[in-house]
């Protein structure tokens, strides 16, 4: 009888030790609770010891506000819930257990840190958004489009017509000096009228070089690398996709060699990767306190080793060691309060890789920050 006894005794030890493996292997936070909120298992090294899980796991005095021991309590069924805590989110799942009378006597919670998961889900959330607006930015561009052609082309019938009237206004003028056209004196219109025509046709070239900028954006992308591609002209497209973004509050000075040659890649990768970097300076310039205005150089030129160089340089706050450090890392973002993904630095990254080209940044706090980037230039074909 005893050696039976000791046999069960020693299965039971067994089984609870396998039991506290598997209890301890789980990589998630499992604990379980009874309805005073007080830990009863935990698989974790924490100290819970004379204090109730809200204090053990979350430092707070009093149970947290999206707890859901009570819902379970009441509902005999599990429930789920998120919370944020030092900028990781984490997935809590509570699961009743029932006595014997049917009545919860213990909840065990299971929490995970699905803050990557959560990235990825807003990165995969902005992609579909960019998707549908690549779409909508077409078809807008498209709208725009046509009556602004019919604008320039009778802008320039227009031009040659008041070409061939004015001698003949000037006649009349001539012998009639109190002349008015519009309500104005001949005068003043004659010297305003062909600026103000070739003004209008200033502002209808605008629109279209922004309509073909947005087509170009929005475009499919099939991601290949076979585009001549001028770093310059690339530049100005840029520049004009973030003007309203920027004109408030930066100055943009541009330093571009005119003889640059030009490059084998992607002109939509290279365009996000300038949109990129210089709405990232506008943004930390514009939150840098006391700065009213902000200043961002742009610069391209050609090495003795035949390497193409860009830098765009800014007058903003500058990054600390450790941020410059993990500026191109996935995810990291300094504005994750502002909706920041984290994302556009890294994908800059690796578009200027794709290109086989490198990028680094040089900064300082209080003394801005230099983005430099190299690019091969493209091999002439072998005739």
């Amino acid at each position: 009888m005893e050696k039976k006894k000791n046999e069960i005794q020693n299965q039971f030890e067994m089984n609870q030790a396998r039991l506290q493996a598997l209890f301890d292997a789980i990589t998630d936070l499992v604990f379980m609770a009874d309805s005073d909120f007080n830990p009863q298992l935990v698989n974790k090294q924490l100290d819970f010891a004379g204090k109730k899980c809200y204090e053990a796991f979350c430092g707070l005095s009093e149970p947290c506000s999206i707890c859901l021991v009570d819902e379970v309590k009441l509902t005999h069924k599990p429930a789920k819930t998120e919370r944020k805590i030092n900028n990781k989110i984490y997935q809590a799942t509570f699961y009743p257990i029932l006595n014997e009378g049917g009545a919860v006597n213990d909840v065990i919670e299971i929490v995970r840190d699905v803050t990557k998961e959560k990235e990825i889900e807003q990165q995969l959330i902005q992609s579909d958004r960019l998707i549908s607006l690549g779409g909508l930015v077409s078809g807008i561009a498209h709208e725009i489009n046509n009556p602004n052609t019919f604008i320039r082309g009778n802008l320039s019938i227009i031009k040659e017509s008041l070409e061939d009237i004015l001698p003949v206004l000037d006649q009349h003028w001539s012998e009639n000096p109190d002349f008015k056209v519009a309500r104005l004196p001949y005068r003043y219109f004659r010297e305003k009228i062909l600026l103000l025509v070739s003004d209008m046709q200033k502002g209808a070239d605008k629109i279209m070089n922004i309509v073909s900028d947005l087509r170009k954006f929005a475009r499919k992308d099939e991601g290949l690398l076979d585009e001549d591609l001028d770093l310059n002209r690339v530049v100005e497209s840029s520049l004009r996709l973030v003007h309203n973004q920027i004109k408030r509050s930066i100055e943009v000075q541009l330093k571009l060699d005119q003889k640059l040659p030009l490059i084998k890649g992607n002109v939509q990768k290279i365009e996000q990767v300038l949109v990129n970097i210089i709405l990232n300076a506008a943004q930390a310039i514009k939150e840098q306190k006391g700065k009213k205005t902000g200043q961002i150089i742009i610069r391209t030129f050609l090495d003795q080793k035949n390497q193409i160089h860009l830098r765009i340089k800014d007058n903003g706050p500058g990054m600390t060691e450790d941020v410059k450090n993990r500026v191109f890392d996935p995810f990291f973002t300094t504005k994750r309060s502002r909706q920041g993904t984290g994302l556009g630095l890294s994908i800059t990254y690796g578009f200027v890789e794709e290109h086989g080209g490198k990028i680094s940044v040089v900064s300082h706090p209080g003394k801005g920050s230099e983005f430099k980037i190299m690019l091969p230039m493209r091999v002439p074909k072998m005739t």
